[in-house]
Formats: structure tokens, C-alpha cells, sequence
């Protein structure tokens, strides 16, 4: 189904007595001996690469997991219509039943832990821990705002290859 709900799919090419034929849309064989020929789709998710992009990290720091293509088109389309901001959407995944079970109970410092183990598989520094900890504490900042934080504070290695290994894995499987 090329309008399949939640993304589309796309021609990617031929196979089998057309493989040479590529990405042309038409294929014509002389049916001169049995022949076989498979058309082959690509899934495309919905909503802008950007935003697919963003939900993508949003999972990954979040939830520790990829995005299921059904939710990461879906919360990529809410994106994209309070124009691309991860903010306008980024509250909702705290309050979901996953983050509950993940996440119900534990203290302040243990979910900044818990979000720094997450995205870059290591624990926070004292002072970066204390900061945050003191910064939810405020109100000057959510879980959800600092799990994007330190995803988007990954800028030098190893952090940065930890994320870019994760999200990698995380697009594969999306």
C-alpha cells in the first residue's frame, strides 16, 4: 500500500528478470519462458526528517529503546505541526505509562543517573549531577528537558560516539 497510515512506502527498485532495469517505473520483458519479477518498497515514516530525527533522540535518551515506527511518525507529525518543536511534545512522554514503569519511585538524583546511564552509558559527574539535581529541584528544569540536555550536550568523544553508535542502531531498527 503506497499510503500505508503512519508513513508511506515508496518504489526502491526490481528484482528478479528486471533486476537491471533499477528504479524505472515501467518494466517490459519478452514472456518468451517463465519469467519472475519482484517490485520492492521502501517504508518512509511520516512526518519531516527533522522531526523524525528529534523523536528518534527523544526515545533513545528517554526511554532507552528506538522509537517504534508507529510512534516515532506519529509523535513526528505533532511535531511537525507545533512547528518542529520537540518542546511542544516532549512533556508527554513524561507522563506516559512507560515512563511510569521505568521510572516510578525513584529519587531525584537516581533519575538524572538513570538518564545520564541511558544516553551515554556512563554516570554523571558529581557537579553535573548536582547541578541538575538542583535545577529539577528549582523547577528551572524537567526530566524531559534534561534528558535532551545531556543527549545534546554530546558533542566530544567518547559521549558523542556513544550517542551516534545509539541512534544508528536506533534509526536501523526504526
Amino acid at each position: 500500500n503506497p499510503n500505508a497510515p503512519g508513513g508511506t512506502h515508496i518504489f526502491s527498485g526490481w528484482g528478479g528478470d528486471c533486476a537491471g532495469v533499477g528504479t524505472q517505473s515501467t518494466c517490459t520483458l519478452n514472456m518468451n519462458a517463465a519469467k519472475n519479477v519482484t517490485a520492492t518498497f521502501s517504508y518512509i515514516g511520516a512526518g519531516s526528517d527533522y522531526s523524525r530525527d528529534y523523536v528518534q533522540k527523544a526515545y533513545v535518551a528517554y526511554y532507552g529503546r528506538p522509537a517504534d515506527p508507529e510512534g516515532q511518525s506519529y509523535w513526528a507529525l505533532r511535531m511537525d505541526a507545533e512547528g518542529q518543536s520537540l518542546n511542544a511534545i516532549i512533556g508527554a512522554f513524561g507522563y506516559s505509562d512507560e515512563f511510569s514503569r521505568r521510572y516510578g519511585g525513584l529519587t531525584n538524583t537516581q533519575l538524572v543517573t538513570k538518564i545520564f546511564q541511558q544516553a551515554l552509558g556512563r554516570d554523571p559527574d558529581v557537579a553535573g549531577l548536582n547541578w541538575y539535581v538542583n535545577e529539577l529541584l528549582a523547577g528551572r528544569r524537567t526530566l524531559q528537558t534534561i534528558t535532551l540536555d545531556v543527549l545534546n550536550g554530546a558533542t566530544t568523544a567518547p559521549d558523542s560516539t556513544v550517542v551516534a553508535n545509539k541512534l544508528g542502531v536506533a534509526a536501523y531498527y526504526s
